[in-house]
């Protein structure tokens, strides 16, 4: 049943506070302490929680409902999610300034997750996210700092880096990419004028036709996707890093298989006597492009007419190089 506090709450180490689903912590008294209060049930932490004073500095407040959650946009001590049905930060925006541990995914929505600058990450298999937006803004130093997922981190080596960072993840395949990269988009604040170490995470079951072995960090530069490499990897942990070259921030996906990519500028056919016709076609950039095949309709069916591939970049020039135009 529902419990009145008129005093001092205090749960410390190892003690949680665990009240059953519906029930409601109330009264003009205070929470405190550095154990762990669990939230039940569908609840948030203030519709179970409504006591007056809540002091979480040093408490780890843990989602584990069964149903659906709303993370309350308040300032976290620690916090843990610990919900497969789903946590969602709703009504604003929320803080996290000691440590954020993933059991599952947390969804931000529209709103934003602030890790402060003494807050570290963690999570347990196969590895869990923060979907959506995780921002922080520090003095960066040398350090390594997580966004989320602790695989999902951000080095500056040198120069000069923006002094606040929002990181996005959709769950979803690059927009322009083809079929070809993990099944998830990261976008970072659009920054340049450093030289930093990206690691990106990924999950098994995302990633299609990819090989893991051959993973590769990518960029879009406002143009086309550019791969920039990776210099470390682990299939275990899953995650991707690369640590020189990196000088940009802007939209980011993983794969191990190189885009195609043909704008195509003109395509003509002229006919001659004896019912032949003269094709010809120009691109204005291609990118591993193996080549072209020409087709004919007939009848409803489309048949192919050239035996083998008519050259694209691929053959021409070689994979992964940017021809400008074509002919």
């Amino acid at each position: 049943s529902n419990f009145s506090v008129g005093g001092t709450l205090t749960v410390n180490g190892n003690a949680l506070l665990d009240p059953s689903a519906g029930v409601v912590v109330s009264g003009a008294g205070s929470l405190t302490g550095n154990g762990t209060v669990r939230v039940r049930g569908s609840a948030s932490f203030d519709s179970q929680y409504t006591i007056t004073g809540k002091t979480l500095d040093n408490l780890t407040v843990e989602y584990a409902g069964n149903a659906a959650q709303t993370l309350s946009a308040r300032t976290y001590g620690n916090l843990k999610i610990n919900n497969s049905n789903g946590v969602t930060l709703s009504g604003g925006n929320a803080t996290v300034n000691g440590t954020l541990t993933l059991s599952t995914d947390l969804d931000t929505s529209s709103n934003t997750l602030t890790m402060g600058c003494s807050a570290t990450s963690s999570t347990t298999s196969p590895g869990y996210d923060v979907v959506g937006n995780v921002s922080r803004t520090c003095t960066w130093g040398n350090s390594t700092w997580s966004f989320g997922n602790p695989n999902v981190s951000i080095k500056f080596n040198s120069g000069s880096p923006p002094n606040s960072i929002t990181v996005n993840l959709v769950k979803s395949e690059p927009s322009g990419f083809g079929n070809n990269a993990v099944q998830r988009t990261y976008t970072i604040t659009d920054a340049s004028g450093f030289d930093a170490t990206l690691r990106l995470h990924y999950r098994d079951t995302e990633l299609g036709s990819n090989s893991e072995g051959g993973l590769t960090l990518w960029r879009f530069d406002g143009s086309n996707w550019v791969d920039k490499g990776s210099s470390s990897s682990n299939s275990t942990d899953n995650w991707v890093e690369q640590n020189t070259g990196i000088t940009a921030f802007s939209p980011w996906a993983i794969s191990g298989i190189s885009p195609t990519l043909v704008k195509l500028n003109s395509f003509t056919a002229t006919e001659y006597s004896g019912g032949k016709v003269l094709l010809q076609w120009r691109t204005g950039y291609e990118v591993n492009n193996l080549g072209f095949h020409i087709y004919r309709e007939a009848n409803g069916e489309r048949l192919r007419l050239t035996p083998e591939l008519v050259a694209g970049t691929a053959f021409l020039v070689g994979p992964g190089t940017q021809l400008t135009s074509g002919h």
